[in-house]
């Protein structure tokens, strides 16, 4: 009965109306609320709440990308691709559900975007790191460029694994002298100054006190990326390489 319920609810969604010929979801809802492994396989592949999207509610209704990510932080909702041949940006949609595992981590997760969201436009606190070498970067000297921050940690795994596709990143842009890419880690100085020795991260790397990157930042998972633009204010944050990079190969051509 549950998975007919999830069924008559799509069909009643995207059964009528002038969008139905349109738009429809790139999944079988039925089975993707069958386990918690099948939805989160699907999220990571299919939903990033950090692009721009288009946002319906239950009731294919469009609403802001706010009100969606306020919506999926709070209510017993999950969010969906609609397949969209009228727009470059995804469509999604949300969908009732009942399932307590997938939904406490959909929360999760919608609350941690919505809280980035909410901070874009914001201006950056003022700043001035001295990298390992000696360079000073601070929020004057950076005026009129594009800064990315990585916030990380010697022992965090996820954080060092992405090294090689960092590198690969300031290689990509390497001819570009209007865009910084900077790292910040709290370890003590000696230690971030061996272990980079062994383990290359080419950014600017600075080391700061971890009262600085959990309070002044208010960083609360590693790795954290910032994007700075060149007016100090935040474009936008990620918890990886891989959208860190998406992001600036879209943002930097428009520049």
């Amino acid at each position: 009965m549950k998975k007919l319920g999830v069924s008559l609810i799509v069909i009643v969604m995207f059964g009528c109306g002038e969008s139905s010929t349109k738009h429809f979801p790139n999944v079988d809802v039925s089975i993707l609320t069958q386990s918690f492994e099948s939805w989160w396989a699907y999220y990571h592949k299919n939903i990033d709440l950090s692009l721009d999207f288009d946002a319906l509610d239950t009731e294919a209704k469009q609403i802001s990308k706010k009100v969606f990510l306020e919506k999926l932080s709070n209510e017993n909702i999950i969010a969906i691709k609609l397949v969209n041949d009228e727009s470059e940006k995804p469509m999604y949609q949300l969908i009732a559900i009942s399932d307590e595992s997938i939904l406490q981590t959909s929360k999760q997760e919608a609350k941690l975007e919505l809280q980035y969201y909410e901070k874009e436009g914001a201006k950056f606190p003022a700043f001035a790191y001295t990298d390992l070498k000696g360079g000073e970067i601070t929020s004057k000297n950076t005026v009129g460029k594009l800064v990315v921050i990585k916030v990380w940690f010697i022992k965090c795994k996820a954080c060092v694994e992405e090294f090689p596709a960092l590198n690969a990143l300031t290689r990509k842009y390497s001819n570009r002298d209007k865009i910084v890419f900077v790292s910040l880690a709290y370890d003590e100085k000696e230690q971030l100054k061996d272990f980079l020795s062994k383990k290359v991260l080419n950014y600017q790397n600075a080391h700061v006190s971890s009262d600085y990157i959990t309070e002044e930042m208010n960083v609360q998972i590693f790795p954290t990326h910032f994007i700075i633009d060149e007016h100090g204010k935040i474009l936008k944050i990620f918890n990886d390489a891989k959208r860190l990079a998406a992001y600036l190969e879209y943002y930097l051509p428009n520049q």
